[in-house]
């Protein structure tokens, strides 16, 4: 599913500041990208922006999926191929893991008030089993920890069927283990046709799955194309202000770019 923004620009309606400022970016269907950038540079805005869940009256630009602008689909619609990971998961309510995954079968069902059936619980333990969290089914979504949250947020992502999964700060807080597991599975999810665009201010960790790489600063594009050809110390120098303290060479195992401190 291919995402497409033309001279897109973008405010909140309460104090008006522009957060996106005339930003053009394709993700071809099957690409898989890292948004990467200074705090405040209009990542994040942008990509709920995508996924229909800001308001778009301060909209501007030409912002569509698969050649239909964005105003044109509706929430069900997008619900249907857009899958939203957020960050850390804020929840105080007493549902088990299955239960949570199961919320993403509501973008399957006819109605919000029908049930979901025991055809989408099988679905969505499939995509429990997927991620690796099979013996948390039962346990509580507000006791297991950062990491597994992060997983049974992608597999409530995952029970949608998406054909496009867009997250937020995916591995936040992750320890090596649960970082690994994450962009493994994307990786996996990505050779299956499914778009990834990806928020992290861990480029390093990035740089190792993500073959893609825009760059936002102040809500503007300032460089976009392979991760390879866009890692340098100008735009480290520049997006981030680090000086000449830092060089980027490659790892001497995967022969991906790095970030080295001087």
């Amino acid at each position: 599913m291919k995402l497409v923004a033309k001279d897109v620009s973008y405010s909140y309606r309460i104090g008006g500041r522009k957060i996106i400022a005339g930003l053009s970016f394709t993700a071809e269907s099957g690409s898989y990208w890292c948004l990467a950038g200074p705090n405040g540079s209009g990542k994040s805005t942008f990509l709920r922006l995508a996924c229909g869940l800001l308001p778009l009256e301060t909209l501007t630009g030409e912002l569509s999926w698969d050649g239909r602008p964005l105003l044109e689909w509706t929430r069900l619609e997008l619900a249907r191929n857009v899958s939203f990971v957020g960050g850390a998961l804020r929840t105080h309510f007493p549902v088990s893991v299955a239960e949570f995954v199961l919320q993403g079968r509501y973008a399957r069902s006819p109605s919000f008030w029908v049930h979901p059936t025991a055809a989408d619980a099988e679905y969505s333990a499939g995509c429990i089993e997927r991620v690796g969290i099979a013996a948390l089914a039962d346990a509580s979504i507000a006791e297991i920890s950062a990491g597994e949250s992060q997983l049974a947020m992608i597999a409530r992502a995952l029970a949608q069927q998406p054909r496009v999964i867009i997250l937020d700060e995916a591995t936040a807080n992750l320890d090596l283990r649960y970082q690994l597991r994450v962009f493994e599975l994307l990786e996996s999810l990505n050779k299956e046709g499914i778009t990834i665009i990806v928020v992290s201010h861990d480029v390093n960790v990035a740089a190792e799955f993500c073959p893609n790489a825009l760059w936002l600063n102040d809500g503007m594009v300032y460089s976009q194309g392979t991760m390879k050809d866009t890692l340098t110390p100008a735009v480290m120098q520049d997006l981030y202000e680090v000086g000449d303290r830092v060089a980027i060479g490659e790892s001497p195992y995967t022969k991906r770019p790095k970030i080295f401190w001087k």
